[in-house]
């Protein structure tokens, strides 16, 4: 395990222990705004100037997916197999074609249902906008029919289970469109604001998983220097903090 993923999980577990205890520190704030989470961060976005969850703008689709706004077709387990997330299942047709079947529950966190004809403008927009996909997919054309979406590629790709796992494939509802760096997508929470120097999110109350989001409202703040990173967590200012 690389020392990337010790910090995530380590700040992830943080985070869950810490969510049971936070209120009593927040007073009134808790009472008005439900139950809060603060989190501080030295690796808040791929690039802070540029901070956004559209997941085909760059990389970041890793604000998108790591602050739970979107989620992607396929994801990775704890033994890194692939496993479906969006999808319900595929079918490898041939050298050239996948056919992916998507769960028939799966709303936008607009209300929005997705559907083939959804993911396919997702997919269509991320190999025109994100720099990397083209390469790594090699899409030749997309159908959709219902709840199935046919990829076929002009030439043999053979991982396209794994880049469709990337967070740059983070299923997005183009019809809303990017709003102040805000992607409207399938994850448990909802971003509401993004700066430069964090994200204000808010609780998904249509999340179509059986694991209902915990939490009202999450505070994501950008703090690259490590002695304030710190200070916040020693003052109570932070739940929970990454990087230290």
């Amino acid at each position: 395990m690389n020392n990337k993923f010790k910090y995530l999980i380590t700040a992830l577990l943080g985070a869950a222990l810490l969510v049971s205890g936070c209120g009593s520190d927040a007073g009134k704030t808790a009472k008005e705004e439900g139950k809060v989470f603060h989190y501080g961060t030295m690796a808040y976005g791929p690039a802070m100037q540029n901070a956004s969850t559209d997941p085909h703008d760059t990389y970041c689709g890793w604000s998108t997916i790591r602050y739970g706004v979107g989620e992607t077709l396929f994801k990775f387990d704890n033994e890194m197999n692939v496993q479906p997330w969006l999808a319900e299942s595929y079918e490898q047709m041939d050298d050239y074609t996948l056919k992916i079947h998507l769960r028939d529950d799966i709303t936008f966190s607009n209300g929005k249902k997705v559907t083939g004809e959804a993911v396919k403008a997702c997919l269509e927009d991320l190999i025109k906008r994100n720099d990397r996909a083209p390469h790594d997919l090699k899409i030749d054309q997309i159908t959709a029919d219902g709840q199935t979406v046919t990829i076929h590629s002009s030439e043999k790709v053979p991982a396209m289970i794994h880049y469709l796992a990337d967070p740059y494939g983070a299923i997005i509802d183009m019809e809303a469109g990017i709003k102040d760096k805000i992607a409207v997508g399938t994850g448990p929470y909802v971003a509401v604001k993004v700066t430069d120097q964090g994200i204000e999110l808010k609780k998904n109350e249509q999340y179509w998983g059986q694991t209902k989001p915990k939490l009202d409202k999450i505070v994501v703040r950008s703090i690259t220097d490590g002695d304030s990173l710190s200070m916040a967590m020693q003052s109570g200012e932070l739940d929970a903090v990454q990087g230290l």
